[in-house]
């Protein structure tokens, strides 16, 4: 007899529980976030190089990346420098932006323009259209020593 009033106890806790996860889950974006280790060379569909970085007595250059993936654009930049031997690049760091490459965005992007900040950094700018939802312009600053980058966002 016991065990049926404990059980009622947790399945109500349990429900209790998930109807609060369910109430406030819209209030979440579904998807994840593409890592720029993800992306498939056979997607990109632009490479655009933007700007050089010199790091602990390496040097090479930024690049800005555009693929198409799970239904939209999605933005990555890498930073490139020569092997050893010079025969072909090697990526050093690649970013990926959280607030662009969700798989569940299904985002265009256009006017997509990057220029260098001085030593070791790059803005990006651009245009954003999530699909069904309001377009807006986007600047993202990117620091190549830190490995860091800033988003601002303006609707359109």
């Amino acid at each position: 007899g016991s065990v049926g009033p404990h059980m009622s106890k947790v399945t109500g806790v349990t429900l209790g529980v998930l109807a609060l996860m369910l109430s406030c889950g819209a209030s979440f974006a579904l998807g994840r976030v593409v890592a720029y280790e993800e992306l498939p060379h056979s997607t990109v569909t632009s490479l655009a190089t933007c700007g050089h970085w010199q790091i602990d007595g390496q040097s090479g250059e930024f690049r800005i990346l555009r693929a198409y993936l799970y239904g939209g654009t999605m933005l990555f930049v890498d930073m490139v420098r020569p092997n050893e031997h010079g025969t072909w690049l090697e990526v050093t760091r690649g970013f990926t932006f959280a607030e662009l490459n969700n798989d569940h965005l299904e985002l265009e992007l256009s006017d997509v323009r990057c220029s260098s900040k001085g030593a070791n950094r790059i803005v990006v700018t651009g245009r954003a259209e999530p699909f069904e939802l309001s377009p807006y312009s986007f600047t993202i600053e990117i620091d190549g020593a830190t490995g860091a980058y800033e988003m601002k966002t303006e609707p359109k």
